[in-house]
């Protein structure tokens, strides 16, 4: 009987595999055509855009240089650039500027460069002079002719 088994399975297994290598042979040869293009990317220029550009194109002779497309009020600082579209020349100098805020620690006095050879009062122009990362504190004067600064003549 077990004879008979196999005579009956073998043609119904040769069958079953011939579907599936066709199946997968007409899968492979048909994937490419019905594969879905890819939607094409469409560049947008900051005319097109309904979303408001501001555009800063450069710093001349102290004065800033931009142009504003649709409905924006740009404000530098306290100034009002420009509201809507157009262009702008403003003043450049907050920009310019560098604002440096150092804390000095508490008790001290006077503040030295690590380069230089005077010590200054921390609240003098001489003093906030001094960058940041070369300062040298002291509580009192004597502290810093012990370290060998001289007071400023």
């Amino acid at each position: 009987m077990s004879t008979r088994l196999h005579v009956a399975v073998a043609p119904f297994v040769g069958v079953l595999g011939l579907i599936l290598i066709v199946g997968y042979l007409a899968g492979r040869v048909a994937t490419p055509y019905l594969a879905v293009s890819p939607v094409p990317v469409t560049a947008i220029s900051h005319e097109e855009t309904a979303v408001p550009v501001v555009r800063f194109d450069r710093i001349i002779n102290g004065e800033l240089l931009g142009s504003i497309r649709g409905e924006a009020r740009v404000f530098l600082g306290e100034e009002l650039l420009g509201v809507g579209s157009g262009s702008f020349r403003v003043s450049a100098k907050q920009l310019l500027e560098n604002i440096v805020t150092v804390s000095v620690p508490p008790g001290m006095q006077f503040v030295a460069s690590k380069r230089g050879t005077y010590y200054y009062p921390v609240s003098s122009s001489e003093g906030n002079a001094i960058v940041p990362e070369n300062r040298i504190y002291f509580s009192d004067a004597s502290a810093a002719e012990a370290r060998g600064y001289k007071a400023r003549p």
